[in-house]
């Protein structure tokens, strides 16, 4: 009989509290065509027909080789989430979360030199590659 008295305690305490759960579909720009990454030779293509053939890109930066790069990212996501919250204190609380969605969206971008010539194209994390490729700001400062 012990544990009667425990169950009721712990239905007591988790009736006052809240359970919720949640569904997420995140669908954010699309790929590209299929077959119109493939298409693309580096050494070869130029700027005008990739973007006839992209579309317009997400970002654009000059990169640290001193062309441009243009970035096309796309995501399809899906969540299912429980949530169980019980009010400890009358005290209210508060938050903010500020993130660049671009940032963790995968896809691929597209480097060009000065004459619009594609000379790279990788794939990746949007925000990775931006850091890793963008022209620093001292070389903008220094010009």
């Amino acid at each position: 009989m012990r544990a009667l008295p425990a169950a009721l305690a712990l239905a007591a305490f988790v009736s006052s509290g809240c359970l919720s759960a949640t569904w997420r579909r995140d669908v954010r720009y699309g790929p590209p065509p299929p077959g119109a990454l493939e298409s693309l030779r580096p050494g070869e293509s130029e700027l005008d027909p990739c973007l006839a053939l992209l579309g317009a890109p997400l970002d654009v930066w000059e990169s640290a080789q001193g062309g441009i790069a243009l970035a096309y990212g796309w995501e399809r996501e899906r969540n299912l989430g429980f949530t169980f919250s019980i009010p400890l204190d009358r005290g209210a609380s508060a938050s903010l979360n500020v993130v660049d969605e671009r940032a963790k969206l995968r896809g691929v971008v597209l480097f060009f030199d000065e004459r619009g010539k594609l000379v790279l194209l990788r794939t990746g994390l949007l925000g990775e590659l931006r850091e890793e490729t963008r022209r620093p700001a001292s070389a903008d400062a220094e010009e």
